[in-house]
């Protein structure tokens, strides 16, 4: 059993307060056995499991999991507000990809939404992946960050927008 961990990680500090941290790679080679338990979070900008793997924690502050709610194909993109907001830990956050030119409906877009601390420093990256046109929600447990203001960013082709949430604990 190999086990990989690469990490270069940014760290900036203000008043003795850790205010970001970037660029972390985690990697388990296949043969290596993962267990996330409840109450764990793993958190890296890029994670890769190619052994087996048990997700009964959290990956980067959040549930893995972005479900479909609906049926019917959006016209345009859109960034729907978060609810409930203000929220204390969990809020989902809806949103729709359209059928885009040039774009077939089996391969999708490339979706990635992040959320972003009042500092613009990336707090966990919840979305980034192929999605095919819907509308979609994603649930983002904020329970192990500080109350405070916080933007969830949407890009998806050429379309951008972000709003904002606030985490009341």
């Amino acid at each position: 059993m190999k086990t990989i961990f690469t990490a270069s990680l940014i760290i900036f500090f203000f008043a003795g307060i850790l205010l970001c941290q970037t660029k972390s790679n985690i990697t388990f080679d296949a043969g290596t056995n993962i267990i996330i338990q409840t109450g764990t979070d793993i958190c890296a900008d890029t994670i890769i499991f190619n052994g087996t793997y048990t997700i009964n924690g959290t990956i980067c502050g959040h549930s893995i999991g972005i479900k479909p709610i609906a049926s019917k194909i959006p016209d345009s993109y859109n960034l729907y507000q978060n609810f409930p907001n203000p929220f204390n830990p969990v809020t989902k956050i809806k949103f729709a990809i359209p059928l885009s030119r040039g774009v077939s409906e089996g391969r999708g877009v490339l979706v990635k939404i992040t959320i972003y601390d009042v500092l613009g420093c990336q707090a966990a990256p919840l979305v980034n992946e192929q999605l095919k046109p819907g509308t979609y929600e994603v649930e983002w447990d904020g329970s192990k960050y500080r109350s405070g203001v916080y933007f969830y960013k949407l890009i998806a082709n050429e379309f951008t927008d972000t709003k904002k949430m606030i985490l009341i604990k």
